[in-house]
């Protein structure tokens, strides 16, 4: 059996097929790095920055020190509440007494 050595129209054929393989394959490649892109930007667009960051600490420093403010006034009226009520608890005391009742 003879081999026949390929013609040019034959190796043009296989050129052909194998640029629109490589076509498809890069075509398709790209369209991947291009949705990588894509979802990157949008990950960096959604992620806080540290501006962004840094004023929300500045927030809660904020709220944590109008907490503290709260939490000492609670406690002053709280002991004032406490200092009337042992008074009135006295002087109910010196009525009972002073009335006979116990």
């Amino acid at each position: 059996m003879k081999k026949t050595q390929p013609t040019l129209v034959t190796i043009d054929k296989k050129i052909d097929a194998l640029a629109k393989s490589v076509d498809s394959k890069i075509g398709s490649l790209t369209k991947i790095v291009e949705n990588l892109a894509i979802a990157t930007k949008k990950g960096f667009d959604d992620t806080a920055t540290k501006v962004e960051l840094r004023a929300v600490e500045e927030r809660i420093d904020g709220v944590e020190v109008r907490l503290t403010e709260v939490e000492k006034s609670t406690g002053r009226i709280e002991r004032g509440l406490n200092n009337r009520l042992d008074r009135v608890e006295d002087t109910v005391l010196v009525l009972k007494t002073h009335a006979g009742v116990r």
